[in-house]
């Protein structure tokens, strides 16, 4: 099965100031709860701290805030310094206007959990809060922690969606952290409800500024021996998506072509990342391409 999933699903409101930059920190349009509601089935979050608290948002990493530092303060003359040492000590999610407690976005996710007991649903998280135990409890304060995916519950073998279903193992969750032992010395792999993304998943490309590129990107050579495969399909213009480049590139004419490209070579994807996966509003799109691709394989099969 192919899962339509949103990339940063939580960054669904543009920040104005940026506007003359010609970029911005949104990558979604609709609300988490309606993306699920519409037929989204995993969700990509980028997970901060600040001050003590989790937090969900578009963060800022360090290459971005030096990258914005360039482009503004390079013309404030003797001021430039005093500018570039604001943004380096910036809050990675002041910029994002969408910023919340990690906290209230696993609730809105508990509140459909509640809504669809049929459903499957995968979190992809990016984790900069280095601290695998503060995670643990959030999950456990939304209630959540119930219905987590512990593969060792199954064996070796992957289940099938009516068994993860049948076992209260609907929500699957990856940790992508480059610390791990985390901030306490905790190991990823003390907690069984995390699975590791670097140890199970990988992705295509993922860094293109342009439609243009993405329509013409060919798949690698080789790929990594690991189970998950997730098929990434949207642009960043410096810093985030861009609506305009998410119409062209989200039509199923466009993306059907590169996903069998990838195909081809290495089988299908479980997980299609994209960027407002409502557009093209005119045409077929993500959600119908990816309904004909599961009913093809439920034929098949």
């Amino acid at each position: 099965m192919v899962n339509a999933t949103t990339h940063n699903c939580s960054a669904d409101r543009p920040q104005i100031w940026l506007k003359p930059l010609r970029t911005n920190i949104h990558n979604q349009d609709i609300p988490l709860l309606e993306q699920l509601r519409a037929g989204i089935r995993g969700v990509k979050i980028n997970v901060h701290a600040h001050e003590g608290e989790a937090l969900a948002c578009h963060g800022l990493k360090t290459k971005h805030k030096r990258a914005i530092s360039e482009r503004v303060c390079g013309w404030l003359g003797r001021f430039s310094d005093r500018c570039r040492s604001f943004f380096e000590r910036i809050n990675p999610c002041s910029v994002d206007p969408a910023t919340r407690p990690l906290e209230e976005l696993l609730t809105e996710i508990k509140r459909y959990v509640d809504e669809a007991p049929r459903v499957v649903l995968t979190l992809f998280l990016e984790d900069h809060l280095h601290d695998f135990e503060d995670l643990q409890r959030i999950f456990k304060k939304t209630g959540l922690e119930s219905e987590l995916y512990v593969h060792s519950r199954f064996g070796s073998q992957w289940p099938n969606l009516g068994e993860m279903i049948g076992q209260h193992s609907r929500i699957v969750v990856f940790v992508d952290s480059d610390h791990n032992p985390d901030s306490k010395g905790r190991m990823l792999e003390e907690f069984p409800q995390f699975l590791s993304f670097k140890n199970n998943v990988w992705s295509t490309r993922h860094r293109f500024a342009n439609a243009g590129a993405l329509e013409n990107d060919q798949p690698f050579e080789e790929a990594p021996n690991r189970e998950v495969r997730v098929f990434q399909h949207f642009t960043t213009r410096f810093l985030a998506g861009d609506p305009k480049d998410a119409a062209v590139v989200n039509s199923a004419e466009v993306l059907e072509k590169r996903l069998y490209r990838y195909v081809a070579k290495f089988g299908l994807f479980q997980f299609l990342w994209v960027d407002f996966f409502e557009y093209p509003l005119d045409r077929r799109g993500v959600l119908q391409l990816v309904d004909e691709i599961n009913d093809r394989a439920i034929v098949t099969d």
